[in-house]
């Protein structure tokens, strides 16, 4: 099958300390932009545009990001909701950014493997898999490509319940 949609995710990934001093996922939050046109791109550009973005200062690149927010690139948001299924829990959303986002799918993960690059700052490659009823935009979701967006190996008592945020990216296959 051919995908519904192509994008780049750029956001933060979300972590809270335990008093085991690690960091546990408290989800992730980013803004969704289409790559469609960009995947059979003869310069290589879809290839590199993760790794291109982070290559920015902080303030160009979140500068940029914000401006693009404001465009038809913008084609929607992911972020993390309560498990409806099980009400406990948190799960991955994609929400498109067309018609307030009343096209959505809810996710839990199929499976994933370290990220081949990047020496551990990168996140896991995974593959999600809508949760019956909830995959009005895409059955499956794969998260490919990820730049950053690890937490620091450890935390210390003091940081104990505080959550940090963390830069990634990364580049989202919607299938049907």
């Amino acid at each position: 099958a051919k995908p519904v949609a192509v994008a780049l995710g750029v956001g933060t990934q979300n972590y809270t300390c335990t008093a085991a001093g690690n960091y546990t996922s408290a989800g992730a939050v980013a803004t969704l932009f289409d790559l469609s046109c960009l995947v059979n791109d003869p310069l290589g550009h879809f290839a590199t545009i993760q790794e291109d973005l982070f290559k920015l200062p902080a303030p160009a690149r979140n500068a940029i990001v914000a401006l693009a927010a404001k465009t038809p690139l913008n084609i929607g948001a992911h972020y993390f909701v309560a498990n409806p299924v099980t009400g406990t829990g948190i799960s991955p959303k994609f929400a498109q950014a067309a018609n307030g986002g009343a096209i959505f799918t809810v996710l839990g993960k199929k499976g994933g493997i370290k990220a081949p690059t990047g020496n551990g700052a990168n996140v896991d490659w995974l593959q999600l898999a809508a949760l019956q009823g909830f995959g009005s935009w895409a059955q499956t979701v794969f998260r490919v490509d990820t730049k950053l967006g690890q937490p620091p190996a450890s935390c210390t008592s003091a940081q104990v319940n505080t959550t940090i945020t963390v830069p990634y990216a990364a580049k989202y296959w919607f299938f049907p």
